[in-house]
């Protein structure tokens, strides 16, 4: 079993979550026709929310020839994704969203210096820019999963935004 990283002084885990939360919120509201949105929201909130964990690094890593697509396309099918999680991990119990998530998401545990748990997004390279923002979602939901139950109730769209998760 992995061991979980302490977190630096003054750093909470809640402090983890928030920022994973708004790297959520950012990306989702990017424009998948801005090209230079997502080199924002990447060294931006994306950044901000992987910070806490050290960077993961796969060497010796060969992709399979893949047709091209747009950028566009590549944010469009990311955000829609990101949906399906979030929508999945609004329902009780964590199967639909387990089914949603691939093999390796890069998540580790921590804990601050008061004795809170969570987890952390861990950017690591050459991963899919949908794994890397499920990471973050993966993150906030394991650090604080009734955020994302408890906010759907009776009435709640089919696709919760992250807005609607907001604590408070």
């Amino acid at each position: 079993m992995r061991s979980s990283l302490k977190l630096p002084a003054g750093t909470v885990v809640l402090d983890v979550a928030e920022a994973s939360r708004k790297a959520l919120e950012d990306f989702l509201a990017i424009d998948p026709t801005d090209k230079n949105a997502l080199s924002r929201w990447l060294i931006g909130s994306y950044r901000n929310a992987t910070r806490f964990a050290p960077r993961r690094f796969q060497s010796g890593i060969t992709t399979p020839p893949v047709s091209p697509i747009s950028l566009t396309e590549i944010v469009r099918h990311a955000q829609e994704e990101t949906l399906d999680a979030i929508d999945a991990a609004s329902e009780p119990g964590a199967e639909r969203l387990l089914a949603r998530i691939p093999d390796m998401v890069d998540v580790i545990p921590v804990h601050d210096a008061y004795g809170g748990r969570g987890f952390a997004a861990q950017d690591a390279s050459h991963a899919r820019l949908a794994t890397r923002v499920l990471a973050v979602l993966l993150a906030d939901y394991l650090t604080r999963p009734d955020d994302y139950v408890a906010k759907r109730g009776p009435g709640r769209p089919r696709r919760p935004s992250v807005r609607m998760l907001a604590l408070g």
